[in-house]
């Protein structure tokens, strides 16, 4: 588990199995925010040349970051340059996924966690409006790691915590699609 944890994460590495659950969930979002939802939303504006940029900029952003051992003070021009272009590129994309999660589950939830966050970090407007959504309330602990406030007490609890987030994912998905045909579509009748 700790294996696959460490591959859906976005750092890649975790210490052990402690707070796995919703280290691996925010990693399920913010992947699925850079794998599925920039991806189409830059297609749907700039065609393929939108798409392929979406998808390569974390991907080159991640080759460009410096090793673990060499902190801050080693990072490249082509890593901050990758970085600055992919928040640019994915804050508007977040806005809309969150709004997405917000629709597809707990809009009640989302509602109250993102009513004053519009300008947030984007991957913390995710990740924060991603939980709401499912109705899940975490906190942070002395080190920065995310703990659930109602531990799942066992395996299945956990699994059924990260099926309901993929459920999520799966309707937003399906959101958009529908939104996007349904342009489609008006475009097609004008």
């Amino acid at each position: 588990a700790l294996y696959h944890a460490q591959a859906i994460t976005l750092d890649g590495h975790l210490d052990s199995s402690d707070n796995l659950t919703p280290e691996v969930i925010k990693g399920m979002l913010v992947q699925a925010n850079s794998r599925y939802f920039a991806v189409f939303f830059w297609f749907a504006l700039l065609g393929p040349v939108g798409a392929v940029l979406a998808r390569l900029l974390p991907m080159l952003e991640q080759w460009s970051r410096p090793e673990e051992n060499e902190g801050k003070s080693f990072e490249s021009g082509l890593c901050l340059a990758t970085r600055r272009l992919r928040n640019w590129m994915e804050w508007p994309v977040v806005r809309l996924v969150a709004l997405g999660f917000g629709i597809s589950g707990s809009f009640v939830d989302f509602w109250q966690t993102a009513k004053n966050m519009f300008l947030a970090d984007s991957r913390e407007l995710l990740t924060r409006c991603g939980f709401a959504s499912v109705q899940l309330k975490y906190h942070l602990n002395d080190d920065g790691g995310m703990v659930l406030n109602e531990s799942p007490q066992d395996s299945e609890q956990e699994k059924a915590l990260i099926l309901d987030v993929r459920d999520l994912l799966r309707r937003t998905i399906m959101f958009g699609l529908a939104v996007l045909a349904l342009l489609t579509l008006y475009g097609l009748l004008i």
